[in-house]
């Protein structure tokens, strides 16, 4: 019985690996710690970005090399990402996910920390919780 563990071992691992390869375009994601982002605006200067940002309480602006990023949500829980997802859907609010990797870990168990304690039925609570995730992410930048 013990000369089948190691075949079906390896099969299920190429079946993993496989899939990544060929869905997900890269092995490497694999192990990346990624977080979405819900992206409202991309601007080729700051100015024009501030302006946008002033439409969303919570939002940052990020530089990406010559880009100015107008984010209003940064989450890792997929229930959060989710609940997140149908509250702009519900406001019409047009959004990009947009795959982003914190290396900060202080920042990383903050956000933890506040997704834990995000409830999804009391949309007061939720957008206050976000608020602060954005300000953790914004002061380790």
């Amino acid at each position: 019985m013990k000369k089948f563990y190691k075949p079906i071992v390896i099969f299920i691992l190429g079946i993993v690996l496989g899939y990544h390869i060929c869905y997900k375009k890269s092995l490497f994601n694999i192990f990346k710690d990624t977080y979405k982002a819900f992206q409202v605006g991309v601007y080729t200067n700051y100015e024009a970005a501030s302006l946008y940002s002033t439409k969303y309480d919570n939002s940052i602006i990020i530089k990406d090399n010559e880009l100015y990023r107008v984010y209003v949500s940064i989450l890792k829980d997929p229930t959060n990402i989710e609940n997140m997802t149908a509250y702009l859907n519900s406001k019409g609010i047009d959004y990009y996910l947009k795959e982003i990797e914190i290396k900060d870990i202080e920042t990383k168990k903050e956000i933890k920390e506040y997704e834990n304690i995000m409830d999804s039925n009391n949309e007061l609570v939720f957008l206050e919780i976000n608020k602060m995730i954005m300000e953790t992410y914004k002061e380790s930048l």
